[in-house]
């Protein structure tokens, strides 16, 4: 096995394998522009989001992480009273009223 095979845990020699994603076999390079394309989509959707919503959205996952349900609902909780009382929470439903494109500006 390639170190590529190795590491995307591929069973099959280069230079096909198996993509689960597409059930077809897809060289190295069909996979890798598909990755790359998937992973710049899902970059493009975050970075549309107001960074301090997943600010404190990721504070928040990894503060309740090992926590209790009853304590990790309350970490979310308190998440959600701050998002809500921030600035960006009555952009975002004023654009989304208006039909336009919210301006964040990460307060």
């Amino acid at each position: 096995l390639s170190p590529a095979q190795l590491f995307a845990g591929a069973m099959i020699l280069y230079p096909k394998w198996y993509d689960p994603c597409r059930d077809a076999l897809c060289s190295l390079e069909q996979v890798l522009d598909q990755l790359e394309a998937e992973t710049n989509q899902l970059a493009a959707q975050i970075a549309s989001k107001s960074p301090l919503t997943i600010a404190i959205g990721k504070r928040a996952f990894y503060g309740q992480i090992d926590l209790e349900l009853n304590d990790a609902y309350k970490v979310a909780a308190e998440a959600m009273i701050r998002n809500m009382l921030a600035h960006d929470a009555e952009e975002g439903i004023d654009a989304f009223l208006q039909k336009r494109k919210p301006h964040w500006k990460g307060r």
